[in-house]
């Protein structure tokens, strides 16, 4: 660290530890003609002296020597830039050195001097100089515990704590905050990057690099990556806490429909100033950054239009209340999602009880990528008829419930769908036994179950689905556990009809499936119906039901048979009602 010698006007160089001196620092925004390291060590001291910027300098060096300090620290002279290394370390450095000094100086050039002003218009004057708008200016706002503030003629005007009331009314920042930085730990994420929101630097990348103290995070500099450093910024914050309003932001700008989990800016998090934790962040779940995406475990609540709920565990005041927030999120298939209505908060329920999902949540999204996520749908498995769950009877007159679909996080329960764009290979299954909120009777025996196979094979991407019951289809039901085999089983097994035996272990009941083509919102999806119907239309149509396409078929040829026999089967039962549930 170098700093101003104000006896001699040269710069000293020191490396820290107890052998470092007491200092003042200046605070100050950037102008023309400020006074480089280079014109500051230049042999001919005409050089920084004909500069603008060296009349601040001199100011300071005169302040200090007033309380009998030695040296002062001004960011202008006493950094290298042309160093990349030096210039690295002082800003990873920077919210430390004016954390240590012991005042800064912050010069208000365009505050009007004191007799230039009414006494009753200064709070206007004050909150509305230009230093209150700069990035940087935000660290030597709240780092120092002592910051004295001069107008443009360098007249004293007042300290950060006399002056609290008209800071914390022009900057939203608490009085906790700017009394002590220390304390800095005790405000979200959220709350502390709504106070850079309104802020600007010149260089894009110093939007993020100005925050690094805010958040007591360290990372390389790389001057020309653009807004990738305030994702980076965002990314070794959340290597640090597991705070989740880290992902309480609002976009701006809605001119695509999914984003990433982290904003693109400091001013997305706008809203954010009143957003705190619902409980200590202990108790928050941990995520983690991987190269799927940001790994993280907590409740899942079902929105509308395939979208979820993501808890954040947080709470936002609206008016004179609080409510607890989380964001949307949208699956696109192996676990990933992307954020949806990107411009809104959702409210939770604070009894609700959410559904304890992993999830991968995109880090960044482009428009382009965004685009492609649209359609990520795109030959999706759906069960479309006979599907019911235990918390969701879709079909009154099927007497089965899902109680198992795997793989699991392929399957998007809100819309019935395993997502699998984008994959050559797929298989799943849904395991279907007896719903629990009916009676049945006599006309299937008791636990009477049944598994559905499906999926699409690398060689030619057709589908295919086959249905199975445990006396008929036992070796699916034993490599449940190994998707691989099941794959290999269930490609090539022809069952698409099971039939059923009542208490009299006669044949009275069966199980159809079906599988074909549709375009659900502009994507050909897979759909799978399912139906209830009497052995006997089983026993007309044969218990084989169709044939599913053996691996080797030419491709056209498969997706001529599929249609087909799909078409004769929907035919078959078009006619039909569900059995009577009372038999």
């Amino acid at each position: 660290m170098r700093l101003i010698n104000n006896e001699s006007m040269e710069l000293e160089e020191f490396m820290g530890g107890s052998r470092m001196p007491v200092y003042a620092i200046l605070s100050h925004t950037w102008e023309d003609g400020e006074v480089t390291f280079q014109d500051f060590t230049h042999p001919d001291k005409a050089v920084r002296s004909e500069k603008q910027g060296y009349r601040k300098i001199e100011k300071a060096c005169g302040l200090t020597r007033k309380i009998r300090l030695k040296y002062v620290w001004v960011d202008t002279c006493c950094i290298d830039k042309t160093s990349s290394t030096e210039l690295a370390e002082a800003i990873n450095s920077m919210f430390q050195w004016y954390k240590d000094a012991v005042v800064c100086y912050a010069w208000l050039s365009d505050l009007p001097e004191e007799q230039l002003v009414p006494p009753e218009s200064f709070a206007s004057w004050f909150m509305k100089c230009r230093w209150f708008t700069r990035g940087w200016t935000l660290q030597e706002l709240i780092a120092p515990k002592c910051v004295e503030f001069y107008d443009q003629a360098w007249n004293f005007r007042g300290t950060k704590a006399d002056l609290s009331g008209f800071i914390t009314q022009v900057t939203e920042i608490s009085g906790e905050a700017l009394r002590d930085p220390d304390r800095l730990y005790r405000f979200s994420v959220a709350q502390r990057m709504s106070w850079a929101a309104t802020r600007q630097t010149t260089r894009i990348e110093d939007m993020a690099y100005c925050l690094l103290g805010i958040f007591d995070v360290n990372m390389p500099m790389l001057y020309g990556e653009g807004s990738r450093a305030f994702i980076r910024l965002q990314e070794e914050i959340a290597k640090e806490t597991n705070d989740l309003s880290l992902f309480a932001w609002k976009a701006i700008s809605m001119d695509q429909m999914y984003h990433g989990v982290f904003a693109s800016r400091p001013a997305e998090f706008r809203d954010s100033g009143s957003i705190t934790p619902v409980s200590d962040t202990v108790f928050n779940p941990d995520f983690i950054l991987t190269n799927k995406g940001l790994r993280l475990t907590n409740s899942l609540h079902q929105g509308q239009d395939g979208t979820y709920l993501l808890d954040l565990n947080c709470s936002q005041r609206t008016g004179s209340r609080r409510r607890q927030i989380g964001i949307w999120i949208k699956p696109h298939g192996g676990g990933v999602y992307g954020r949806a209505k990107a411009d809104e908060f959702g409210t939770l329920d604070p009894d609700a009880v959410g559904k304890s999902t992993q999830v991968f949540l995109i880090r960044r999204i482009s428009a382009a990528r965004s685009v492609d996520l649209e359609g990520s749908h795109s030959h999706a498995f759906m069960f479309r008829k006979g599907f019911n769950e235990r918390d969701a009877i879709h079909e009154p007159g099927f007497p089965f419930e899902a109680t198992l679909m795997q793989p699991t996080e392929e399957w998007d329960p809100q819309r019935r769908m395993f997502l699998t764009n984008g994959a050559s290979n797929f298989v799943g299954f849904g395991f279907f036994a007896q719903r629990s909120d009916i009676t049945i009777g006599k006309e299937l025996m008791h636990g009477s179950s049944f598994l559905v196979v499906f999926g699409k094979n690398a060689t030619d991407g057709e589908p295919w689905v086959t249905v199975a019951i445990p006396r008929d289809g036992e070796e699916l039901f034993h490599c449940m556990h190994d998707l691989q085999k099941l794959a290999a089983l269930g490609s090539n097994r022809n069952k698409r009809v099971v039939v059923m035996k009542d208490y009299d272990n006669n044949d009275r009941k069966a199980v159809s499936v079906t599988i074909e083509n549709a375009t659900i919102q502009g994507q050909v999806v897979y759909c799978i119906d399912m139906f209830y119907h009497d052995a006997a239309i089983a026993n007309r149509r044969g218990t084989d039901g169709v044939k599913s396409h053996p691996s080797s078929r030419r491709k056209g040829t498969a997706l001529k048979r599929v249609s087909s026999d799909t078409g004769s089967l929907l035919h078959s039962f078009k006619d039909l009602e569900y059995g009577d549930l009372s038999a």
